[in-house]
C-alpha cells in the first residue's frame, strides 16, 4: 500500500533567520567535503606515482613491505584529512552542534583509525599472500576473501564502538518490543552510546550481523521526547527487519569480485600484486 507523506511548510514551522542559519552551515559543509576529496584524490595520485620508491628502502621482505607501504600509505590519506575535519569541527563548535576539544576529537579518533588500519592490514596481507601463490589470479581468490572481511567487521562492529551500555529506559524498551512484533521479528539489543560530553547531536545507528545485531542510540537522542526518540528507535528496527545490513553487505560481494579483478589489471604493470611496488598504485 503506497503511503502518502503529507507536505510540510518550513516557514510554518521555522522563521526565515533559522532555515537561512541553517542552509549556510549546510553550504559550508558541502564546500569543505569537495576540498577534501580534491586533496585526497591528488594524495592518492602523489603516492601512486612515487610512493614505490620507499620499497626499494626496505628490508622487512616483500609482504612485509608491502604492508609498510599499505600503512604509510593510510597515514598519508588520514593526515590530508585532518586539516578538513578540524574545520568542519570549528564550523560544528560554532553553529552549537558539537562541544568536543580538539584534542580530544583527534585522541578519540584513533579507535576508529584503529579498526580501519587493522582491516587494511589484513587486506594486504591476503592480497600479497594469495598473488605470490596464484600469480595474477589472486582476484578469484581475493575477492571472496574481501567479501568475508567486509562479513567479519560488520559482525564486530558493534564492539568497537567505546562508552557504551544496555538501554535502560522501560517506556522506549516498550516500544521497541511493540515494533518488534509488528514487524516479526525477534527481540534485538539496544545499546546506548555516551557522547553528549562531546556534542548535542542526536544520533542512532542499526549494526552487526546475526547473533551480534543490535541498536546503538547516542544519550542525547534521550533528551528528546518519547515519541520523537521512538521513532528513530522504529526506523533503526526497520533497518533490521527489512535486512538492510546484509543486503549491504550482498551488494557489495557483487562488486568485490570485479573490482579485484579491475586491481590485478592495474597492477601488472608493477608486478602485480606479489611486488610490493605495487602496492602504491
Amino acid at each position: 500500500m503506497k503511503t502518502t507523506i503529507p507536505a510540510v511548510d518550513l516557514h510554518a514551522v521555522f522563521s526565515d533567520a533559522e532555515l537561512s542559519r541553517a542552509a549556510r552551515f549546510a553550504r559550508f559543509e558541502r564546500v569543505l567535503w569537495v576540498l577534501s576529496q580534491v586533496a585526497l584524490v591528488g594524495v592518492l595520485a602523489a603516492y601512486a606515482a612515487r610512493g614505490a620508491r620507499f620499497a626499494r628502502e626496505s628490508a622487512a621482505g616483500p609482504i612485509g613491505t608491502g604492508m609498510l607501504l599499505g600503512m604509510l600509505g593510510f597515514a598519508l590519506v588520514w593526515l590530508a584529512q585532518v586539516p578538513f575535519q578540524l574545520v568542519s569541527l570549528w564550523w560544528e563548535r560554532r553553529y552549537g552542534i558539537s562541544e568536543a576539544g580538539y584534542f580530544d576529537w583527534l585522541v578519540e579518533g584513533w579507535f576508529a583509525l584503529g579498526a580501519e588500519f587493522l582491516f587494511l592490514c589484513l587486506a594486504l596481507l591476503i592480497v600479497m599472500a594469495l598473488a605470490r601463490v596464484m600469480g595474477d589470479r589472486w582476484w578469484l581468490a581475493g575477492g571472496p576473501a574481501f567479501v568475508a572481511l567486509a562479513a567479519l567487521f560488520l559482525l564486530i562492529s558493534p564492539y568497537l564502538l567505546p562508552e557504551t551500555h544496555r538501554l535502560d529506559d522501560p517506556a522506549l524498551l516498550a516500544d521497541a518490543r511493540k515494533y518488534e512484533r509488528a514487524e516479526r521479528i525477534g527481540p534485538i539489543r539496544i545499546d546506548v552510546q555516551v557522547v553528549s560530553d562531546g556534542t548535542d547531536s542526536a544520533n542512532a545507528m542499526a549494526r552487526g550481523l546475526g547473533p551480534t545485531r543490535r541498536i546503538v542510540v547516542w544519550d542525547t537522542l534521550l533528551e528528546f521526547p518519547r515519541a520523537e526518540a521512538s521513532f528513530v528507535l522504529a526506523h533503526e528496527i526497520a533497518h533490521h527487519s527489512r535486512d538492510h545490513l546484509p543486503k549491504g553487505l550482498a551488494w557489495y560481494a557483487l562488486f568485490a569480485l570485479p573490482g579485484a579483478w579491475a586491481i590485478a589489471r592495474a597492477t601488472r604493470r608493477r608486478g602485480g600484486m606479489r611486488d610490493p611496488l605495487a602496492v602504491p598504485l
